[in-house]
C-alpha cells in the first residue's frame, strides 16, 4: 500500500514537472518570437526611412500630436529657419498661411475612411 502511494506521488510529481517544463518552454518560445518580430519591424522601419530619405527632400519623425521629434536640422533648413531646433514644434506652426494651417488641422483631425 505504501509503495502504491509512493508510486502515485512520483507519477503526480513527474506530471507536474513535465507540465511546468512545457509551460516554461512555451513562454521562452513566445519571448523569442516577440524578439524576432521586434527585430524584423526595426529592420523594416529602418529600410523604410532609408527609402523615404532617398526620394524626399526631408523626412521627419512626428509624435501623435503631429509635432516634430528631435531637432530636425534638415527640416529647419528646408523651411529657411537654419539652425533653429524644431523639437516639439507642430507642423502647422511652420505653415506661413492661416488658411493652410486650418486646412491641415481639419485634415489631420478628421477620421480616416
Amino acid at each position: 500500500n505504501d509503495s502504491n502511494a509512493f508510486l502515485a506521488f512520483l507519477l503526480c510529481t513527474s506530471c507536474i514537472v513535465v507540465l511546468l517544463s512545457l509551460v516554461s518552454a512555451r513562454a521562452c518560445w513566445e519571448d523569442a518570437r516577440h524578439e524576432v518580430e521586434a527585430a524584423t519591424l526595426r529592420s523594416e522601419t529602418s529600410g523604410l526611412w532609408t527609402l523615404l530619405d532617398l526620394v524626399c527632400d526631408v523626412v521627419v519623425p512626428l509624435n501623435g500630436q503631429l509635432k516634430v521629434i528631435g531637432p530636425a536640422p534638415r527640416l529647419s533648413a528646408f523651411v529657411m529657419l537654419q539652425g533653429k531646433n524644431l523639437d516639439n514644434t507642430g507642423l502647422q506652426e511652420l505653415m506661413p498661411f492661416e488658411e493652410d494651417r486650418q486646412a491641415f488641422e481639419t485634415c489631420a483631425t478628421s477620421p480616416s475612411p
